[in-house]
């Protein structure tokens, strides 16, 4: 089975997402419950949701179709923080939060909080599968994968500055957890948190080996 990265990446508009701010982001949802706010979305139908994120002085700046999914984008006024929904089959299946600076210690801090925040979330439950990668500042996209967190943990934490993009991510049986830090691999900054509902999530296939939606997504785009 091919790795299970967090999905919905390649939802952010890169013409709508540019104008990035050297400051400090938006405050973002509370912390402590950023993931439950965004599980809260999965499985409501889109006018549901749009009515939600539009009273947070979001507005939609893009919609895209990509197979039988239907992606929609928010923006807030500056720039700083965006919103990304993935439908399938009239439901919310994924959602994601994304705070974007051109500050990589501000990228970087965020991405690290919201790590500590995924892993009180998801608990203690045996059954999680654990996924982890780090490319490093002009290595051509080649990048180490972790599948143990304390493994991970330790090259991250011994090579901070040289670290140009990493994701952890957590897949139970119903649904997948993520956060992502970028400077480097694609073309903004961004920190990113995300879940999805892998019981609304369509299944796709690849040569017989399960992909994920992220990757079907990033490579449609």
């Amino acid at each position: 089975m091919k790795k299970l990265t967090l999905i919905l990446l390649s939802l952010i508009s890169l013409a709508s997402f540019n104008s990035c701010k050297d400051e400090e982001p938006e405050q973002t949802p509370t912390k402590a419950s950023i993931f439950t706010e965004l599980k809260s979305y999965t499985g409501k139908n889109y006018e549901q949701v749009s009515t939600i994120i539009e009273s947070k002085d979001f507005t939609l700046s893009y919609t895209e179709s990509v197979d039988l999914m239907r992606l929609y984008f928010f923006i807030n006024s500056d720039s700083t923080c965006g919103y990304a929904f993935g439908e399938y089959n009239d439901i919310i299946f994924v959602a994601t939060y994304n705070y974007f600076d051109n500050n990589k210690s501000i990228l970087q801090t965020n991405y690290e909080k919201n790590s500590q925040i995924a892993v009180s979330f998801v608990g203690n439950d045996p059954s999680l599968y654990y996924f982890s990668n780090i490319i490093f500042f002009n290595s051509d996209n080649s990048e180490l994968e972790f599948d143990k967190r304390a493994d991970y943990l330790k090259v991250y934490n011994q090579n901070i500055d040289s670290i140009g993009y990493c994701s952890e991510t957590w897949i139970s049986q119903n649904a997948i957890i993520g956060t992502e830090f970028n400077y480097d691999k694609y073309d903004f900054p961004f920190s990113l948190v995300g879940y999805a509902d892998m019981l609304h999530m369509p299944i796709m296939y690849d040569n017989s080996e399960n992909i994920s939606i992220f990757d079907l997504l990033k490579h449609k785009k």
